[in-house]
């Protein structure tokens, strides 16, 4: 599984293309239709949408390798610790 990075490696290419054209896509966007713009809206709200996704399950992975780092560090310290309790 290779998590979100497809995705934000998707995301860095629409960002690119969006700077490298900025002038072009906004010149265009001026002269649309309404319905162009609208759409162009919409899609606009997609992508966001879909790099805040991308960051929140980043955020998630990261939580999860720090969660899973920490338990497996004093995981044993733990058990070595409840074995030398004394026993009643």
């Amino acid at each position: 599984m290779q998590g979100v990075k497809p995705i934000e490696e998707a995301l860095h290419q629409v960002a690119g293309a969006y700077t490298i054209e900025k002038s072009r896509v906004e010149t265009e966007h001026a002269q649309a239709s309404e319905p162009a713009k609208s759409l162009f809206a919409r899609a606009g709200a997609v992508i966001k949408k879909t790099a805040e996704v991308a960051d929140n399950l980043d955020k998630i992975r990261k939580a999860g390798e720090g969660t899973y780092t920490l338990a497996a560090s004093v995981g044993p310290l733990l058990v070595t610790w409840i074995q030398s309790l004394p026993k009643q």
